[in-house]
């Protein structure tokens, strides 16, 4: 057995790349539903579509922002158990995150993530001389808050209305109605985001800090030393979200039965996502050479840059200044959709990897990083901390120079 911060020979764990990559098909799926109609409320049209609003609540929607997240702090955790210099590198990156995730919430999705990273990941930056068991008390005392605050936002509270995205305007309308309409929500979405993702968020950050200070157990082959019960618990979370669900999608239920209901499924989030982390892998881990996973690697390592993929081809399809197909669609449609773009991620990445090693973002967020030298003579082999995309990159010794593979 080997541990993964502490890995010396050099080589990249591939399967930490496609983890990643699967885990943002789990993030289009949940948030082409944002874009598809107004505050995420799809039309339910037939049984199809309870369907699959149903099957996106139980297996999908809050399940895998944790895990991109603990991802996130097991790059935290590499980077505090590194060299010399790592705190520079990481303020600035967590930085850029924070810009960049501004910019993105303005002009594409102002359900962004990266600023919500950027800024619990300096809080967590800033609790690393910590014990593991003081940060493991705070990571438990954030995931009891962030689910009670979670259930509270899963209750179906009477919303804003939005009168200007079916009348023509706002997202239905041109760019600049787009965004005007995106800044009138954000103050809603932050609060969203703060409450449904933020106590979630820090746990799993604060839990992958943890884990990367003390290393991820491995072995050679790259398979992982699995907690026992992972898959009774996740059969458990299944059970628990499925019923939380079908109870949050109740006609007539009162406040009681809602929020009792919201609890119980966001009790199964943690279960549900430790579930997909340690099944994924030991599934991937075992097929890295198929073509499928060869795919989700190359889309995992440049995962900044097909999260900001993912709502620029959202936004082409849903909003006005592309196909504008706002409200036009029940869920089923949604979720077609949804995996249609995720296939276009994979085909994209593949073709840019063939190309460019970096992605684009990430060769933005290098050049910020390194003051930009992103060349390949400008360029040294160095440890990569694993901050460069949505949750980290989570590798070992990387050479950042841009050249074909």
């Amino acid at each position: 057995m080997i541990k993964y911060s502490q890995n010396t020979n050099g080589v990249r764990l591939p399967v930490i790349d496609a983890l990643r990559g699967l885990a943002l098909a789990g993030i289009v799926w949940v948030n082409a539903a944002y874009f598809a109609a107004p505050w995420g409320l799809v039309k339910t049209g037939g049984a199809v579509d309870a369907f699959a609003e149903w099957a996106t609540l139980t297996l999908a929607t809050g399940k895998f922002f944790p895990l991109f997240s603990f991802l996130f702090g097991l790059g935290l955790g590499v980077a505090a158990a590194g060299e010399q210099g790592a705190d520079r590198r990481v303020r600035r990156r967590l930085g850029a995150l924070v810009v960049g995730g501004g910019l993105h919430a303005v002009l594409l999705f102002n359900g962004d993530i990266l600023l919500l990273y950027g800024v619990i990941g300096w809080l967590v930056w800033r609790m690393r001389g910590a014990t593991n068991r003081t940060l493991m008390r705070r990571a438990a005392w954030a995931g009891a808050l962030g689910l009670v605050l979670q259930a509270l936002i899963m209750v179906p509270w009477e919303l804003p209305a939005v009168p200007q995205a079916v009348a023509g305007v706002g997202y239905l309308g041109s760019y600049a109605d787009s965004i005007g309409a995106r800044l009138g929500e954000l103050p809603y979405v932050a609060i969203v985001l703060a409450s449904f993702n933020g106590g979630m968020a820090l746990a799993a950050i604060l839990l992958g800090l943890v884990v990367g200070r003390r290393g991820l157990p491995v072995t050679a082959t790259g398979g992982l030393s699995e907690p026992k019960g992972w898959r009774l618990l996740m059969v458990g979370g299944l059970v628990l979200s499925a019923a939380g669900a079908a109870g949050l999608r109740a006609e007539g239920a009162g406040f009681a039965l809602a929020f009792c209901s919201a609890f119980v499924w966001s009790l199964a989030t943690p279960l549900v996502a430790l579930g997909w982390f340690c099944g994924l892998w030991r599934v991937l881990a075992s097929r890295l050479e198929c073509w499928p996973v060869r795919a989700l690697t190359r889309l995992g390592s440049m995962s900044l840059s097909a999260y900001l993929a993912h709502s620029l081809l959202l936004g082409l399809l849903f909003h006005g200044w592309g196909l504008g197909l706002h409200g036009a669609f029940g869920w089923a449609e949604v979720v077609l959709s949804a995996w249609g773009v995720f296939v276009l991620l994979l085909i994209g990445a593949a073709v840019w990897r063939s190309l460019i090693s970096v992605g684009p973002a990430e060769m933005l967020m290098k050049a910020w990083v390194n003051h930009g030298q992103v060349t390949p003579a400008s360029v040294s082999c160095h440890r990569d901390d694993g901050l460069d995309g949505v949750g980290g990159k989570s590798t070992g010794h990387i050479c950042d120079a841009v050249l074909k593979d």
